[in-house]
């Protein structure tokens, strides 16, 4: 099993999305997630049973794409 360098932050992605009001939808990279809830659940699920695993990385780029889009959305 191969691992990234950096390890991934899944407990920090959790705290994360547990304690920020998700929108309906939300856009990264260049499309639309209809039903935030359900992509993050589903994302987050797939990122801690295959944790390191380079053929999830994608899951867990994109958690961190979104964390990124709502903390520079969110209003002071």
């Amino acid at each position: 099993m191969r691992t990234d360098p950096q390890r991934w932050q899944i407990k920090e992605l959790e705290e994360f999305f547990s304690n920020v009001e998700l929108p309906e939808s939300a856009k990264i990279y260049n499309f639309h997630i209809l039903g935030v809830q359900k992509f993050v659940d589903s994302h987050l699920a797939y990122v801690k049973h295959n944790a390191q695993k380079m053929a999830f990385k994608g899951y867990y780029e994109r958690l961190m794409e979104l964390k990124k889009v709502l903390t520079n959305n969110q209003t002071p």
